[in-house]
């Protein structure tokens, strides 16, 4: 015994977690039978508590400050459907471990993302999940990063030891640009807003590799916010074909969107005979006209991977960082895109 602690010391909470060899949070969950630990690791910790003499009512008070039975969440806000549909998730699992959501926004400030994280730390929570906000650097979490384990979900944290659940958004661009290119489409456009985020960024790269790579020449529609503009490019890229622009792949939702009333207000294209394919779903795309082929993103089991991996680090605290973890998106068809079977044919406008 004298080996775990000096003489004349009771012992603590990280002694008999020492000396089980379980992470602090078990001794907790073994003594309170908060939760469910297996009977092996169960029995280690109350031998450890026997030989340590350890004394109940230090429990409570050492677990009055490293238990609170909750989490932090920080998101960039509350608008976007993947982080309300991750937000969603979170809660679901969360309430099955008996944990409590603390929620903040970032407003998309890294200055306020870094200060909701110190006020999470505060407030004491056991573990943040994080939707990070796009810069360059997050090296100003490194001292938080310390203190509570991070789980990134969405988006990646550059240059920081923290795991992340992505979506495979590169290789889903490609996958789309082959099935378009197997049913004879090769005027392809990628219509974005921009490519300002890691996810745009890495739909756009996918999306010309896949062309470069199919011979054909990348066709890009990058329209800002206007919807004026993107009707003004619209218009433009379709004149510029000599075959027409025959599919079109758009970054997100809200460019799927921008492009339905793009197509329409052009009034002289054929809506309904260009193949439309866009990234991300959401209600009633299969009841647009065009009908929209979906590439979904799987965000509600990213988001539950992203908070059991959190727990997993809160009750083993020696695990280390895994590095980020990326789940396939899926394409969801939901008309022909076939040119020969007459759905995809779109021509520009008479320049008369």
């Amino acid at each position: 015994m004298g080996s775990w602690m000096k003489q004349g010391m009771r012992a603590t909470v990280s002694d008999v977690a020492r000396m089980a060899g379980v992470a602090p949070m078990t001794v907790s969950r073994v003594l309170t039978g908060s939760a469910k630990v297996a009977d092996a690791t169960a029995e280690r910790v109350r031998k450890a508590v026997a030989l340590l003499r350890y004394q109940p009512n230090e429990l409570s008070q050492a677990f009055r400050w490293n238990r609170s039975h909750s989490i932090g969440l920080i998101v960039p806000n509350l608008t976007d459907r993947a982080v309300s549909v991750s937000v969603a998730a979170i809660n679901d699992v969360a309430k099955m471990h008996n944990y409590t959501v603390n929620l903040a926004t970032s407003n998309g400030s890294p200055e306020t993302e870094n200060i909701q994280v110190k006020l999470m730390i505060q407030r004491g929570v056991e573990g943040i999940v994080i939707i990070p906000n796009e810069q360059e650097s997050h090296s100003f979490h490194y001292e938080n990063i310390e203190k509570v384990p991070f789980v990134a979900l969405l988006n990646p944290m550059p240059g920081m030891p923290v795991d992340a659940v992505l979506a495979q958004e590169r290789q889903g661009a490609r996958a789309v640009v082959e099935h378009l290119v197997e049913r004879e489409h090769r005027n392809i456009l990628f219509i974005a807003e921009g490519a300002s985020t890691y996810i745009l960024r890495e739909r756009h790269e996918g999306y010309r590799n896949a062309m470069l790579h199919a011979g054909l020449k990348p066709i890009e529609c990058f329209y800002g916010n206007s919807q004026q503009t993107l009707e003004t490019v619209l218009r433009k890229q379709l004149a510029l074909s000599q075959e027409g622009i025959t599919a079109a792949v758009t970054g997100n939702e809200s460019a799927t969107l921008a492009t339905i009333r793009s197509l329409r207000s052009l009034g002289k294209i054929k809506a309904p005979s260009l193949c439309l394919m866009g990234f991300d779903d959401f209600p009633a795309a299969d009841l647009l006209i065009p009908p929209v082929s979906i590439i979904r993103t799987p965000v509600t089991e990213m988001a539950t991977l992203a908070i059991n991996m959190l727990f997993g680090k809160i009750e083993h605290s020696e695990l280390k960082s895994e590095g980020n973890v990326s789940l396939p998106v899926e394409l969801i068809q939901r008309e022909s895109n076939d040119r020969k079977s007459g759905h995809a044919i779109a021509r520009a406008p008479s320049r008369r």
